[in-house]
This record gives C-alpha cells, structure tokens and sequence, in this order.
C-alpha cells in the first residue's frame, strides 16, 4: 500500500506540483520482488519501461508486482499495476514492466578521461534549474552534494544519510543519480522550457545491500533520429559499482507548463497522437518485417500465413491453447485469456526477426463456427483485441507495429452481409481506441480470408485487401 500518509517522505517528490512515486522506486519494487522469489543476485533487470506515473495522494493506493517465468531459462517477465484504494471501484492501471534475472556483476566504472576539464556546478543553482523544469524535489531527494559537469558527462557525489541502505533512502540516492543526467545534457540539445524526462532503460545490473551509494556517474548521448540516451553508475566509497543503468531513453517534455492541471491529468510517460491518412505510397516498398497471425488450427489463417511465406514475408502463427509455449520461431501458443502471454509472444518474436511490422487477429471470427457459436466468438474476439491492444502500447516490442483485426457478418460490404450483429463489439472497441492515444496503426477489416494471395501481397506493403476499414493512427 502506498500514500503520503503511509510513506511522508514521498512528498518530497513532486513533478508538476504533484507528489509522483519515484521512478527508481519501481526499481526497489523489482529488486525486492526478485529476492522474495529467490533470484540470486547480482539482479539483471533488462527492458524497464515506465507506462504510467504512479500520483501519491492521501488515499491509499494498491501496489501489485507479478513475476512470471519467461521463456529463458532464469528470466522472469515483471508487472508493477497500482489500483486506488476507492469505496466500491478498484481498476488496476499498469505502470511498469521488465525482465528480471540474476546476472554477472556489473563492470568496473571507468573514470572520466579529462577531469581537469569538468566545471563545478552549485548544488544548489541546479535545484533551482530543476524546480523551473517542474521537478520539485525536497530535501529527501536532494541527494547531490557536488556536480562537476562538461557538456555528455557529470560527475557528483552523494548525500547519504545514516539509514543509508534502507528501501527509500535507496530509491532517493538512486533518484538523485538520474537526476544528474539533467546535469551532463547540453544545453543546445533541449528547447528552451523543456527538460528530458527518463521513461525507459534497456538494462540495469544490481547488487541489492552491497554498500552505501556514494557516487554518480551520468554519460549522455544522441543516438540516431535525435533520441537522447543515458547512461549512470552508481559506486561506493571505494569505486565499486553497486548500480548500474545502461540506455536510459530520454524524451522532452514540457512539464513546467502543467503545473497548473489537476492530478487526474498528469500523465507524463504519455505521447500525443494525431489522426492521419495511412500513407500506402510511403511503405510501399519499406522491409519485409515479421508478421504475427492469430489463427485457429485451420481456416484462413494457415492460408494467409503460407501465401506470406511464399513470397518472403516472416509469418508467424500463433494458437489459441492452455499456456504459453514457443512450438518453433514461426509456431506459438497462448492462452487467449491470460494477458501476459500477449506481451511475451511479442517480446518473443521481436527478439527473433528484430523487426515487427504488424499483428492479424483472426480470432474475432470462427475458423469453425460449428463448434464456437457467433456470440462465444464475439466475446473471444473482443478479449484478444483488447489485450493486443494493451500488449502494442506497454511493450516497446510492438512499437510501430500495425493491429488488423478482421470480423465477418457485422458490417456492410457493398450492399450485403449484415448477418451477425454480435461482433461489432470488436468495431466498437477498436473506434475506441484512438479517443485513448492508443500509438498504433488500427485496421478493422470485414470478410477476411475472401483472396489469402491478394491478402497477402498487400500486407506486405503494410496494408491488406479489404473493403473497409477504421482509424489510422500515428506518432506525431
């Protein structure tokens, strides 16, 4: 349970006037749950993504971390959701996800090559800039008692207190240590008004207890596209590494000009999205990236998938079954109602083709429509739908990826074949989306499976042979 009832020194971290949970915080929240399991550590923690922030107000708020077992050996899949604590309502909202293993110890921090070149910033000038960035940090996270800095790398030592391998005195000095990154950017690199904000990192190692946190260490740089990428160690007295954060992505955002909105509209790990055409001109002739279909053991799927296989499209099949199991790298199985099995299918198969050009959910129609009744259909198609759409947006595996969900009888096609009403909940649930910045690509097709070859020569140009479809969205 958290609060700033239940945990006072948690005021001390506001974004935007409003008191968040601390970033580093799902960090602890890993690190513990790992060790309850019984990972050993050094603690590997690969893929962190921050999906929501996690406000802190006086009502008690539910904190829920599940560890799953991946597909490789040791590695389990992490879900940190936060439901509040209201009288008759409990919605669980997901705010991070990640691998966690055990791993090698991290490697020895190497010192700056020129330190006679760093200038010593004034601990206290940098607060300042921070609090017109809109981080309000009080004396808790005030953990820098020395910046020096040149323009990629800063370099601080670190205020720790006499309780210093507790929990949140942990979290704080960790805090503190990303907070150099602000620090280290050039200045030419953000717009006047904005800040870098951290919503992910591709791997952490760590040694829970090892010793106290004394020193940072914050390297940045531009990586293709303009993307700015961190980089921080964390060391004792004695320059052993005790943390270490690799690939922090950094995005820019104009926090200080939501200082006056409600709590209920913070949302700083959001993007914004805008409606556009779907440019078929543009992607006509992009890679041949992997696509996923969710098919039955017969029916349109299989011809779709091998009429994509013959013309050199990485097609992936996926059934619907009682578990998780990678049957090959282009055969899977989940279990359709258990919503991690989504992401990890698309983590899976991201880590294999390194590319994911879109997903086709068959399963909102009946490959046998005998054994699986209209509505019973109807309500399978929905869930998938909703869980891929949930799996697209929390998992960076699906970013970009396109989501084509096909439905039959529900919608008028030149006229004719308005004959089953019960699917159109999966129309109504995809027109949905969007209102929600949902950051994919959306089709609704109806009558699929009528021409797989036509079908699939034009998925592999992004699009498919349909006669309609919905909303197209987009990153801006």
């Amino acid at each position: 349970m958290l609060s700033s009832e239940l945990f006072p020194y948690l005021v001390d971290h506001r974004i935007a006037g409003q008191v968040v949970f601390p970033a580093t915080g799902f960090i602890e929240l890993i690190a513990a749950a790992a060790l309850e399991c019984g990972i050993p550590a050094p603690l590997r923690i690969e893929d962190l993504i921050l999906h929501r922030t996690l406000p802190i107000t006086e009502v008690e708020v539910r904190v829920r971390t599940e560890l799953a077992p991946s597909v490789a050996p040791g590695s389990f899949a992490v879900i940190i959701s936060s439901a509040a604590e209201m009288p008759g309502e409990k919605r669980w909202v997901q705010n991070s996800t990640a691998l966690v293993s055990s791993g090698p110890p991290a490697e020895p921090s190497s010192p700056p090559e020129n330190l006679a070149a760093f200038s010593p910033v004034l601990v206290e000038q940098f607060y300042t800039m921070m609090n017109r960035q809109g981080f309000e940090y009080g004396n808790t996270f005030r953990k820098l008692n020395a910046v020096w800095r040149i323009d990629g790398e800063a370099i601080a030592g670190l205020d720790h207190s006499q309780n210093a391998e507790s929990g949140p005195e942990r979290i704080a000095l960790m805090d503190a240590s990303l907070q150099l990154l602000a620090a280290a950017v050039p200045s030419a690199t953000v717009r006047s008004g904005s800040t870098l904000l951290p919503y992910s990192a591709a791997s952490l190692t760590i040694q829970p207890g090892s010793s106290v946190l004394a020193k940072a260490h914050a390297r940045v740089r531009l990586a293709e596209g303009g993307e700015v990428l961190g980089d921080v160690v964390i060391s004792n007295e004695q320059d052993q590494t005790c943390v270490q954060i690799l690939g922090v992505r950094l995005r820019e955002s104009n926090i200080a000009e939501s200082a006056a909105k409600d709590a209920s509209d913070l949302n700083l790990y959001e993007a914004v999205w805008r409606e556009r055409p779907i440019a078929i001109t543009e992607i006509a002739n992009a890679p041949r990236d992997a696509w996923i279909i969710l098919s039955g053991q017969m029916g349109p799927g299989e011809d779709l998938a091998g009429e994509m296989r013959q013309q050199g499209i990485p097609t992936v099949l996926c059934y619907p079954g009682n578990g998780f199991a990678g049957i090959s790298p282009e055969d899977f199985q989940i279990d359709p109602r258990r919503e991690s099995d989504y992401i990890r299918l698309l983590e899976q198969v991201f880590d294999h083709f390194h590319s994911l050009a879109g997903i086709v959910n068959l399963w909102s129609i009946a490959d046998h429509p005998r054994e699986a009744p209209n509505w019973e259909s109807a309500s399978f198609g929905s869930l998938s739908t909703l869980y891929l759409l949930k799996a697209l947006s929390f998992s960076s595996a699906g970013a970009g990826a396109r989501l084509v969900v096909a439905t039959r009888g529900c919608q008028l096609v030149n006229g004719t074949g308005l004959i089953d009403p019960a699917p159109a909940a999966v129309w109504g649930l995809l027109k949905t989306a969007p209102v929600e910045n949902i950051p994919m690509v959306l089709e609704l097709k109806e009558k699929f499976g009528v021409d797989a070859p036509a079908a699939a020569e034009q998925l592999s140009a992004a699009r498919a042979a349909f006669d309609k479809f919905e909303n197209a969205w987009d990153r801006t």
